[in-house]
């Protein structure tokens, strides 16, 4: 929140200057949890905005998640093969961290598909391997 205030109005200006352009976040590790966030408080503001991160923690609890899902589109998290900063915070009591969706998972051949759209924590992606 200390930043969002100035990109906001970078954003805001942007869109005078370019009003045809459409408006995504993107980030790796910490910065993808950032830039969800960015995400939410730009739409919150009225921006359509989508957004592709790598590496994503999880940034809430189920129905922050859930929450997400709802009122965002074309957004995805890809997660690399066995990648463990996913997994975190760990999505067992009393926290219970979830991702929202979606997932593109990258497999170890390198070969990337879309997971669940509607079961966000997919067991056939990243969620089938277990770092606890």
């Amino acid at each position: 929140m200390e930043v969002y205030q100035g990109v906001l109005a970078e954003v805001q200006r942007l869109q005078t200057i370019y009003p045809t352009y459409s408006v995504k976040t993107t980030g790796h590790s910490l910065g993808a949890a950032l830039a969800l966030l960015t995400q939410m408080s730009l739409i919150k503001d009225g921006f359509d905005v989508t957004m592709t991160n790598f590496g994503q923690p999880r940034c809430g609890d189920k129905k922050f998640a859930e929450f997400v899902t709802s009122k965002t589109h074309d957004s995805f998290r890809v997660v690399h093969y066995q990648d463990q900063v996913p997994h975190l915070p760990f999505n067992s009591y009393p926290l219970n961290f979830y991702h929202a969706c979606t997932e593109e998972y990258e497999d170890q051949d390198h070969s990337v598909r879309t997971c669940s759209t509607s079961e966000c924590e997919d067991e056939a992606c990243s969620d089938q391997w277990d770092v606890t």
